[in-house]
């Protein structure tokens, strides 16, 4: 929002200095962006009269010209510019002035004439950016006089980052009201008494308020006798001060209305409206209209239009209609003012990809009480610079007044939020400031709030509006006071950074992907699982709520692989959406949290020393066992499993005694092919909940051993199919409580061992707490668990 500092006097008196000013908005939470200070660099540029033209004798293009400048006195100007005529005004260079552009001011001879200046366009003062000629300037202007106060240009603007909830400082008044509040000066309101006479304007319009929820107040006036034309340069410098290019007076007086008030008004021609009618309503289904800035847009039914008794005339609160614009014909104006549904227009406006200074605010919203003062102000001035005639009084369809939000205020609350006392009569004095209206009762008062400030709710609120305007600075500080100790972090997030601590050692990156991807990617990935729908998607790769984490991960390898980054590791910490089971439930979906990763690529990088080898199963489940590590969880057993997804041959389900942590192994080779991936990606799915429940955060010593162990080692023959976790958790089992590791070390299948076996061996460490064993206790041992393996798994030792 541009902020024009001589327009902003208008309304309040301003500090001296406007860098102080700067500071104190910025303080009070309205962020002074940026500071412009306009005029600078047209020092040496001053009204110039043309006296004589004619044309220069060796080039065609060209005029020599003789020009009153004032006190210079007249100078002979070689000009290229055809739009102006002898007796104008216009904008004339001095020597050794430096343009806005850049370029310098210097005497000069074209072909064979000499040139004492420059005549200047738009463009070449830096007031726009395209011009089709000179710039021609009141012919009252006094000759010699400097451009900038011609023109009043000399001003300083603000750039104000106005936050959403702030809707009433979109405007100059707004800014006023603020500076007023901070600076303890008067605020100033512009004066709106209208002369009127003619028909009543009851008798001219008629107005039809079809949906009073959307549009709860409309206004119209009516002024006849319009005469378009530019309007004043005043009123065009302000305007171009705040970046609104000047069109006529009747539009600019809407421009201008808006920028001081902060309501959007719209100006019909209202010979074109048919019948005189104005009817707001929804828009049927795919009705067509034609906007101001000249596109044709079908309509949705969800629109709201504001319309006359054929077709619409314009989209309510975003863009007018053509088919009613002010134009140079007019004759008559309708002056529409009203208040729109601030959710209803974010939609349209968004729906239309059309976003203008009306709906800007309309979609914050607007002052209601604010609608019939900005409409009176604009028939006044359209009265004076159109010399039209207001018609008595105006249609004003309001079914419905809004009212006042009220509440308590505890002037003992205040101190209590703040920290630090703050003075009854001060508090009162800072919301009667800021347009708060005060009822006091003892320590307490009757608030009601101004209809201007929509974000205001409660007490809370005042508190706010009382620290930022005496300022956050004025707040002493001092150490928090509360509970002696501090709570221990959630064994939640103390997991989270061993696990990610754990695959970043792994060589993987963590990724944040969004919680909606596409249906065909679920549909491949969790078959049978019915996703649950966004009601309003961003697009169709984002209608649906993710019920696995792989599916943004596996698009993230996807692109990695479009772009030769071939050694993809990646995980990802994130919720996986899944439909309820029951009905009734208190959410929509039962949130798990998931930790969720892919692997695809080389083992190592790649060097001269040895060939490339690709990753495997087991270069995946070493990273899990770091992360089973990590978090303290012991007796993790990987056992074969069955899944829609996974490559059966290396499909594993990773669990803790009955307790499932998740799954692991190589994607599929037919969801690889409908998801155009290549073969050897390798991912892992687990359950946070689960991993919470098993794991060990803080580790236990068990003291270093009072007794030797004794070592052996073992050597079985077993089926293929009989897992090597399966043989070790009997090896500690038999061994009746000797056993203090079972390292699997060698697996074997070839010569001397039959087709379908497999030979496993094993290290295994003996060691008893409270004594040496002798070999007699380690060879019963060993004996007991060759039994058991034999008798359990059909086992048989091999021969050395």
């Amino acid at each position: 929002m541009k902020i024009s500092l001589n327009w902003l006097a208008d309304y309040v008196e301003l500090p001296a200095d406007s860098d102080e000013l700067a500071r104190k908005l910025t303080m009070a939470g309205l962020e002074v962006e940026g500071i412009e200070r306009l005029g600078e660099g047209l020092d040496g540029v001053v009204v110039g009269h043309i006296l004589e033209s004619k044309q220069h004798p060796n080039a065609e293009k060209l005029s020599v010209t003789k020009v009153d400048a004032g006190k210079l006195g007249q100078l002979q100007i070689v000009c290229g510019a055809k739009n102006y005529k002898v007796g104008d005004k216009v904008p004339l260079a001095t020597l050794g002035t430096k343009l806005p552009g850049g370029l310098k001011i210097e005497k000069a001879k074209l072909r064979g004439e000499e040139s004492f200046g420059m005549l200047c366009s738009e463009k070449e003062l830096g007031l726009a950016e395209e011009a089709s000629g000179l710039l021609i300037l009141d012919p009252s202007l006094v000759p010699g006089t400097p451009i900038a106060e011609a023109l009043h240009l000399k001003d300083v603007v603000f750039e104000v980052n106005v936050t959403p909830n702030r809707s009433d400082c979109l405007s100059h008044l707004g800014i006023a009201r603020e500076v007023a509040a901070l600076t303890g000066k008067a605020l100033k309101l512009p004066h709106v008494s209208i002369k009127e006479s003619g028909k009543p304007a009851s008798q001219l319009v008629k107005v039809k308020l079809e949906e009073p929820e959307r549009c709860p107040r409309y206004a119209a006036r009516v002024l006849e006798g319009v005469k378009l034309g530019p309007s004043p340069m005043w009123m065009q410098s302000r305007l171009r001060a705040v970046g609104i290019r000047a069109i006529s007076n009747a539009v600019d007086v809407t421009n201008y209305v808006l920028m001081e008030c902060g309501q959007p008004l719209h100006a019909f021609d209202l010979d074109l409206v048919a019948e005189q009618t104005i009817v707001v309503r929804k828009a049927k289904a795919a009705e067509k209209m034609t906007t101001l800035d000249g596109k044709e847009r079908e309509l949705s039914a969800e629109d709201l239009v504001i319309a006359d008794a054929k077709a619409p005339s314009a989209l309510a609160g975003v863009m007018g209609g053509a088919t009613s614009e002010v134009s140079a014909q007019t004759r008559r104006i309708l002056l529409e003012s009203a208040y729109f549904a601030p959710g209803n227009i974010r939609r349209t406006a968004r729906r239309h990809a059309l976003h203008s200074e009306s709906s800007h605010r309309f979609e914050r919203g607007v002052d209601p009480e604010g609608v019939l003062f900005a409409q009176d102000r604009a028939a006044k001035l359209l009265a004076e610079l159109c010399q039209a005639t207001v018609a008595p009084g105006r249609v004003d369809a309001c079914p419905k007044p809004a009212a006042r939000r009220t509440f308590t205020l505890r002037f003992e609350r205040v101190g209590q939020v703040l920290g630090t006392p703050v003075e009854k009569s001060k508090v009162a004095a800072v919301l009667t400031g800021l347009g708060f209206q005060l009822e006091l009762s003892g320590e307490t008062a009757k608030v009601t709030v101004p209809s201007w400030r929509g974000d205001v709710e409660g007490e809370a609120d005042c508190v706010e509006e009382v620290a930022r305007t005496l300022g956050f600075g004025s707040i002493p500080a001092a150490l928090p006071r509360g509970v002696a100790h501090v709570a221990a972090e959630p064994m939640s997030r103390l997991l989270d950074g061993r696990l990610r601590g754990a695959l970043s050692a792994a060589g993987f990156d963590e990724v944040v992907n969004y919680s909606f991807v596409g249906a065909k990617d679920l549909e491949v990935l969790t078959p049978g699982v019915k996703p649950i729908a966004v009601k309003n998607p961003l697009s169709l790769d984002q209608a649906v709520m993710c019920t696995t984490r792989l599916a943004g991960l596996l698009q993230n390898v996807k692109r990695s692989l479009n772009r030769q980054v071939a050694d993809v590791r990646l995980y990802e910490l994130g919720r996986i959406y899944l439909p309820q089971k029951e009905k009734g439930a208190k959410t929509p979906a039962d949130e798990q949290r998931m930790l969720t990763g892919v692997m695809v690529g080389s083992r190592t990088p790649q060097q001269w020393g040895q060939p490339a080898q690709a990753v495997d199963f087991f270069d995946l489940k070493g990273a899990l066992e770091q992360v089973l590590e990590a978090s303290g969880i012991k007796g993790a057993q990987f056992v074969p499993a069955r899944s829609a997804i996974l490559h059966p041959r290396s499909a594993a389900e990773l669990k803790v005694g009955e307790v499932s942590l998740g799954t692991m192994g190589e994607l599929h080779p037919k969801v690889a092919q409908a998801l155009d991936m290549p073969r050897g990606v390798y991912v892992f799915e687990l359950r946070c909940e689960a991993l919470e429940q098993v794991a060990q955060l803080v580790p236990a010593s068990k003291g270093v051993p009072r007794f030797p162990a004794v070592l052996r080692d073992i050597a079985l023959i077993l089926d293929d199919q009989v897992a090597a976790a399966a043989v070790e958790a009997e090896i500690r089992s038999a061994g009746g409580g000797l056993v203090e590791e079972a390292l699997l070390f060698d697996q074997y299948r070839g010569q001397n061992i039959p087709a379908g076996k497999k030979s496993l061996a094993y290290a295994i460490r003996y060691r008893a707490a409270d004594r040496t064993l002798t070999d007699e206790e380690t060879l019963q041992a060993q004996g007991r668990i060759v039994a058991r393996l034999g008798e359990k798994f059909g086992a048989e030792l091999r021969a050395q």
